[in-house]
């Protein structure tokens, strides 16, 4: 037997049928690189199943409880699954054949956010959300996200009649707009 997919199958003679096929299941490993700060991301997994009608279905996080699902009279289902992942994390998310994986993370003003299919034939994107269409073969995406870093140069010029080149001087800083998180770095190697 054949699924829609052209993926081959047994189907066992049992009351009710059940359908076993060898490409039943694959994977999406969802994995995170974070290039400064030790922020912990929330991801969006989107999954748009296509099947045969009123067809039950597995899904969820590898290493956890699948969860079941069913098709509609269309052979369509949407499912949504949430997690975080920080730096050199991942999780693994197990879907049915074929199906269509939206993968969104939060956004952050700190951060520039990269998004890569390792080996894949999806090319290296800027943004936050990546589109799988029809996996049909386990894949790997993995998010970089570089926090932005901005310099600031403070000098003073001491001169004049009387002046004394060993007051110290305090400056106040003001940074409008700096985000949750954000960390403020002195460099005092230059100063005399």
């Amino acid at each position: 037997h054949r699924t829609s997919d052209s993926a081959e199958g047994v189907i066992v003679d049992h009351e009710p049928a059940v359908h076993i096929f060898d490409n039943a299941l694959t994977e999406v490993t969802v994995e995170k690189k974070v290039v400064g700060g030790d922020k912990n991301f929330t991801f969006e997994a989107k999954l748009e199943i296509s099947l045969f009608p009123n067809e039950t279905y597995a899904y969820g996080l590898k290493g956890g409880t699948l969860q079941q699902g069913q098709t509609d009279e269309n052979g369509k289902a949407e499912e949504t699954l949430s997690f975080s992942l920080a730096d050199q994390q991942s999780v693994t998310i197990i879907l049915p054949y074929g199906t269509t994986v939206t993968l969104t993370e939060e956004t952050d003003q700190n951060y520039t956010t990269h998004v890569h299919v390792v080996g894949g034939h999806h090319e290296g994107i800027a943004g936050h959300e990546i589109v799988l269409e029809a996996v049909r073969r386990d894949e790997t995406v993995l998010f970089t996200n570089a926090q932005q870093t901005e310099s600031l140069t403070i000098s003073k010029t001491v001169s004049g009649s009387g002046a004394s080149e060993k007051k110290y001087f305090k400056f106040d800083v003001h940074l409008e707009e700096a985000g949750e998180g954000t960390v403020l770095t002195l460099d005092m190697s230059g100063a005399e």
